[in-house]
């Protein structure tokens, strides 16, 4: 990858090498965006103190706040009182000894829409970093489907 750069919204990507080719895959910064913006499943980016930086349609849709009313808050905002309040100290504690507790991994819990009601959903964390900064992606998948399945069976998966 060259030093050239180019910002779309807030993230910022790097340009592709010129003459890529063969196995060596590289994708235009539009190109990513519009993956991101394509998925079935919400996309949150936010950086190493929590501010988001990217929010997908499908965040709009399951969260009910349009992005621009998000970007730049805390990502506590999407979560019940009793993550939110938690969150900024398991950051800190990830950032600083590297343990990670759920970054990684799937984890079944609720989240919390605009109007402040619980909403079930799966979420996995993955982490990027460089030289620069660190940026942390949450894929948030629906999980209602499960939980009306989960009524109607008498299952009790636990969260």
């Amino acid at each position: 990858m060259n030093s050239e750069s180019s910002s779309n919204g807030p993230l910022t990507f790097e340009k592709p090498a010129e003459g890529t080719k063969g196995n060596q895959l590289a994708l235009e910064p539009s190109q990513f965006v519009q993956i991101l913006e394509g998925c079935a499943d919400a996309v949150v980016v936010s950086d190493h103190q929590g501010f988001i930086l990217f929010f997908n349609e499908s965040a709009e849709r399951i969260f009910q706040y349009r992005r621009e009313e998000v970007l730049g808050q805390n990502v506590r905002l999407l979560m019940p009182d009793i993550h939110a309040y938690q969150h900024d100290q398991y950051l800190q504690n990830y950032l600083r000894t590297g343990e990670a507790k759920i970054i990684g991994k799937g984890r079944e819990l609720d989240a919390r829409r605009k109007d402040g009601t619980p909403y079930p959903i799966l979420l996995t964390i993955s982490e990027s970093r460089d030289a620069q900064r660190r940026i942390f992606a949450a894929f948030i998948k629906d999980n209602r489907e499960k939980e009306k399945w989960n009524t109607k069976s008498g299952s009790n998966w636990n969260r």
